[in-house]
């Protein structure tokens, strides 16, 4: 009897044994790693696109390696990233902590299955009526608003009095009369970035990367929000450093994705923690602020049903600290939402609120998509995801223009020729700058790990089992350094994307906003606003470095969420 069931207990663990065997066959090579930790000790923890890079060198162009507790498949041909990408299949977020741990799956960047297609149908129709399609009636609006951001970043502006500090109210824990000096003193804004007429005069050294960041900023900010911080306003200097490092510590946390428990272990990675979801509480209770006003403004009423008791907008100005795991103390200042100054023009907050109010009163089942709290996490994604991308893409422009001053001259004889006058900008027309932004956005892709996608069911690619759950990433570092489709990657050349006419070339092996159904919706706004403002820059200045050019191992970036370059401090010579 003993023997039998030996025999049967054997039988069935080989069974076993054999089935995983054909499973473990079936997926796509790779690497082997270490219990529990897979290959994770083994990536270059700063630059982890370039060991992947390397991996597909061994392994081809689909290869799988175990990352923590996350099954994942690496793609660095575009074929595959299209036919992957294009499948609903494919359409879903890796199972990674922060998208589901810290930002709970909520917003657009981190939703998936019917929440993401709600807001993406949402932000689609929103976008292409404000002018991000090129056949849309509104685009010479939507390419005015871009106007006034460059023209703030390029000459002296009117001095801005909405900033009174003498206008702001105070808690009722701040009545006493003698208090009342030093927090108005917290309060007082910092000194907007000079503009570069003014830096020209002074020939100090500039940030110009900083000053471009403030000037889209400003746009963006009103795209999204309706509202322009004034231009000495300390809240926006804060919100910013607040979304920088944010940026730069979920980077950093990158274990945490793959093995959420070593967070329970690491002091460090405990602060890294603290920073990220602090930084995420403040700047909601700024987004819940602003929302507030906005309805105040709209004379909207708050639907019942959608309110978000977490974050609700504050009873006078708000408290903002800045937590950094750097700084020994917290620093602190008060927002009041109305010094904000509202702008002309249609904004994706109030096509929000418009569209929560119709579903909250005719009570629909989708209205749950549209809370305040969903809301919050919306606002922050396209404020972080259309300042970040676009204010990183720009600093290694104005980098590979000092390092390269004869395509910059290239590039500024075009502008001259084209646009001599202020006049609205029509990317098309200028084929020799979108070729240098293109090249600028190979060399150094701005997300190197692309944004990973999860695999919502057990599926085929390229005859291997992709299976539920896996984490996909579609290594843009690879698929814009690989030298059989880009010879001599390492060199900056935009005439990798001039035809021979003159006309900017598209090929299908460029995909620096992704691809197929979970492509970056911004994608056109990035290409206006770049051509936008350095049009309007280079047409009368030529940018130099102010300093020794960057080693090549600084010229390698640091990873965060994107890949962002050595500091360098510039000058600007007036044309």
């Amino acid at each position: 009897m003993d023997l039998i069931l030996l025999w049967l207990i054997t039988l069935v663990l080989g069974y076993w044994i054999f089935k995983k065997f054909k499973e473990w066959q079936s997926l796509p090579p790779g690497p082997w790693g270490v219990p529990v930790l897979g290959y994770l000790p083994f990536l270059n923890a700063k630059l982890p696109h370039l060991s992947l890079t390397e991996l597909s060198k061994t392994y081809g162009s689909i290869y799988s390696v175990q990352m923590g507790n996350v099954f994942t498949v690496v793609l660095t041909d575009h074929r595959l990233v299209r036919e992957a990408f294009s499948k609903e299949t494919f359409s879903g977020r890796a199972p990674l902590f922060l998208t589901h741990g810290i930002m709970n799956g909520k917003g657009i960047i981190c939703a998936e299955g019917p929440l993401w297609k709600d807001q993406r149908k949402l932000l689609t129709t929103w976008l292409k009526s404000f002018g991000m399609s090129k056949h849309s009636a509104s685009r010479e609006s939507l390419e005015k608003r871009i106007a006034v951001g460059a023209t703030e970043l390029l000459q002296p502006q009117k001095p801005d009095h909405a900033n009174d500090v003498s206008k702001v109210t105070f808690p009722v824990s701040l009545t006493n009369v003698a208090a009342r000096p030093a927090v108005r003193r917290a309060v007082r804004r910092f000194i907007a970035p000079p503009d570069v007429e003014t830096a020209h005069k002074s020939g100090k050294p500039i940030d110009l990367s900083n000053m471009i960041t403030n000037s889209i900023g400003h746009v963006i900010n009103e795209i999204i929000f309706g509202f322009k911080f004034p231009s000495e306003d300390k809240t926006w200097f804060w919100l910013r450093q607040i979304q920088e490092e944010g940026c730069h510590e979920m980077g950093v946390a990158g274990a945490v994705n793959f093995l959420p428990f070593v967070r329970f272990f690491s002091r460090t990675l405990q602060k890294t923690i603290k920073v990220i979801v602090r930084g995420q509480a403040q700047t909601h209770r700024l987004y819940a602020s602003i929302v507030a006003r906005r309805r105040k403004m709209l004379n909207l009423s708050q639907p019942e049903g959608s309110e978000c008791a977490a974050h609700a907008p504050a009873a006078g100005p708000l408290e903002c600290v800045k937590y950094s795991k750097h700084a020994a103390t917290l620093e602190k200042h008060y927002f009041d939402p109305e010094i904000l100054k509202p702008t002309d023009g249609d904004c994706i907050l109030d096509n929000f609120l418009s569209e929560q109010k119709r579903r909250f009163e005719a009570k629909e089942e989708s209205a749950r998509f549209v809370t305040d709290e969903q809301m919050l996490y919306f606002l922050a994604d396209m404020f972080g995801a259309g300042l970040d991308t676009s204010a990183v893409s720009l600093a290694w422009f104005l980098l590979y223009m000092a390092l390269h001053p004869d395509e910059q001259e290239s590039i500024r004889n075009e502008i001259q020729t084209v646009y001599p006058e202020e006049e609205p900008v029509d990317c098309e027309r200028l084929p020799r700058l979108m070729a240098a932004v293109c090249e600028t956005q190979r060399i150094r892709s701005i997300v190197p790990l692309g944004v990973p996608h999860g695999c919502l069911q057990d599926t085929q690619l390229a005859g291997y089992r992709i299976p539920r759950g896996a984490m996909v990433v579609a290594l843009q570092w690879a698929l814009h350094m690989d030298p059989h489709v880009w010879p001599e990657p390492d060199r900056f050349r935009p005439s990798r994307f001039l035809a021979p006419d003159g006309s900017l070339l598209k090929p299908q092996e460029f995909i620096p906003f992704q691809t197929g159904k979970r492509m970056c919706p911004g994608d056109e706004l990035s290409r206006m606003v770049s051509c936008g403002v350095l049009t309007r820059l280079l047409r009368g200045w030529r940018v130099r470095l102010a300093g020794d050019a960057p080693s090549a191992e600084d010229l390698l970036g640091t990873v965060g969420v994107t890949l962002a370059p050595p500091k360098v401090l510039y000058h600007c010579e007036k044309i």
